[in-house]
């Protein structure tokens, strides 16, 4: 299913399209992940616990995605299917195996879109923003063959779970 799936959106869009979607899964790398969470963490700077807790889990996030990638025997798609393309080579933290779940990308964006939605659940256009980002995202990962769709379930469980778990800490312990 996950090979049909890729052969499927790779049919449906347009190769013209390969660039674009790269530099916009480039917002999903750890280092601008990291980056959205910092600004995170300084807006939240005075309640001190929960600012600290965000990044926590945010780190747990990063363990147990390695971990899944050195020892959950899950291949990464074929070199065949990737068409990710980018005209500079970025400097940027890579951890390489030949495993690819979960996605860190999606598990990232999810971790993230969840922290945001709770924040700022109010604003309906930043919750529909979000979420629409998070979906182009898992489809951007599928598409450009750097995972299996698979692996992009994996990447939203493990993002909702530890961003969950982040909000319920913030829940039992807001000052």
């Amino acid at each position: 299913m996950d090979y049909e799936l890729t052969l499927w959106l790779q049919g449906l869009i347009p190769r013209q399209f390969d660039t674009v979607l790269s530099i916009f899964s480039i917002l999903g790398t750890f280092e601008i992940a990291s980056l959205a969470l910092a600004g995170l963490f300084y807006w939240l700077w005075r309640q001190k616990k929960i600012a600290w807790s965000f990044l926590f889990f945010f780190f747990v996030l990063h363990v147990i995605e390695i971990l899944g990638k050195f020892f959950l025997a899950h291949p990464s798609p074929p070199p065949s299917l990737v068409r990710f393309t980018f005209p500079i080579d970025l400097p940027t933290i890579k951890v390489t195996t030949s495993y690819s779940f979960p996605s860190g990308h999606v598990s990232r964006i999810t971790y993230l879109v969840v922290l945001g939605i709770f924040l700022w659940r109010k604003k309906a256009w930043f919750v529909l923003l979000s979420l629409a980002f998070l979906i182009l995202m898992a489809i951007t990962r599928v598409y450009l063959g750097e995972h299996w769709a698979s692996d992009v379930i994996g990447g939203l469980v493990l993002g909702s779970i530890s961003g969950w778990l982040a909000l319920l800490y913030y829940k039992n312990h807001a000052e």
